[in-house]
């Protein structure tokens, strides 16, 4: 007789990191191995989302796996998760988990992802986090710009990985703020489009206030009109920028 038995791949992944990150405390006294097998997991989900697959994203954002990235954003307990330690093999837990978030905003035209993360994503994690970020960003590019030289090749991969953080970040930001304004001010009328488009450009107080100048020349956001709706995208400016 043959049979055959069907494993769904992708919820296994989710409950197994779910049950991984059960706690503060398991969360904060991962290994080098723990730490190895989260981020492939982490990178397994993420590109099970892309492309996008509406299908995967709805899976896992459901999922109580949001609970779990919120521990790990939010994690004091910096050994594995260090901005510092994002080194070119590795993105690093935090960043991995942020990219995750945004795979999952990832071409949708609707607010079911939107609304499940607005309710269970802490954003001031997020917002400590991308500050953080751009801190670390900032002072590889006071140190070079002191020294009056360009970044060497690690301190060049080391920029363009916490680089991919910050996008994936403030996307998410983006992203939950954006659907928000979309949803009060109906932007299906001509008359408020206008509004919004100002509004966007302004973003909120609370996320933008931390070096705001820094942002700007960390990353470029453009606006494309998509589907009656404006949508604002983030994308990263290289080292190099600083010479044009």
């Amino acid at each position: 007789l043959h049979s055959s038995t069907q494993v769904n791949l992708i919820k296994l992944c989710v409950d197994y990191l779910i049950l991984l990150c059960d706690s503060t405390s398991n969360v904060n006294r991962f290994s080098t191995l723990e730490g190895s097998l989260l981020s492939q997991m982490l990178e397994l989900l993420i590109e099970s989302m892309q492309g996008p697959c509406r299908g995967n994203q709805e899976l896992i954002i459901k999922s109580e796996i949001v609970s779990s990235l919120n521990l790990i954003i939010d994690t004091k307990n910096e050994k594995e998760n260090e901005v510092d330690n994002i080194n070119s093999k590795n993105l690093g837990i935090k960043s991995l988990s942020c990219i995750l978030l945004s795979a999952s905003l990832e071409g949708r035209d609707d607010d079911l992802v939107h609304i499940n993360l607005e309710r269970r994503l802490m954003k001031r994690s997020l917002i400590e986090y991308k500050n953080k970020l751009e801190d670390s960003l900032h002072s590889l590019t006071v140190l070079t710009n002191k020294e009056k030289r360009l970044p060497t090749s690690h301190e060049a991969s080391l920029f363009k990985k916490k680089q991919a953080a910050l996008v994936a970040v403030s996307t998410v930001l983006l992203e939950l703020e954006q659907k928000n304004l979309l949803l009060k001010t109906e932007i299906g009328k001509q008359s408020t489009s206008s509004a919004l488009v100002e509004s966007l450009r302004t973003g909120n107080n609370e996320q933008t206030s931390h070096k705001k100048r820094t942002e700007q020349k960390l990353l470029g956001v453009i606006e494309i009109a998509w589907r009656g709706q404006v949508e604002r995208t983030c994308f990263p400016l290289p080292l190099e920028v600083k010479y044009l």
